[in-house]
């Protein structure tokens, strides 16, 4: 092989780890993506249940706090927690 050859062997092993790398990459990337969605998902439901442990301590049927509106209604069956009109936690009340 002369110079040119192994020049542009070397030229095409470093484009194949430089694809290689940058597919990597996105894959990484995107999954630390993901991860930061679930992550802001589970931190919204934990203040929706927090807001609501402090309604219902309260006594309050409707609280806001932190950016977050929870409704609770109390009936002889049970208890229904609402945050911006989906319903949160069902607790029903059994009779032994």
């Amino acid at each position: 092989m002369n110079k040119k050859h192994i020049r542009a062997y070397i030229l095409l092993e470093s484009l194949i780890a430089l694809a290689l790398l940058a597919t990597i990459t996105t894959v990484i990337l995107g999954q630390i993506s993901a991860s930061h969605r679930a992550v802001r998902t589970y931190n919204q439901r934990i203040e929706e249940l927090n807001t609501a442990n402090m309604a219902l301590a309260s006594g309050k049927s409707q609280l806001s706090e932190n950016g977050v509106n929870v409704s609770v209604q109390k009936n002889a069956a049970g208890i229904v927690v609402q945050s911006d009109g989906k319903e949160v936690l069902q607790l029903e009340i059994q009779t032994p």
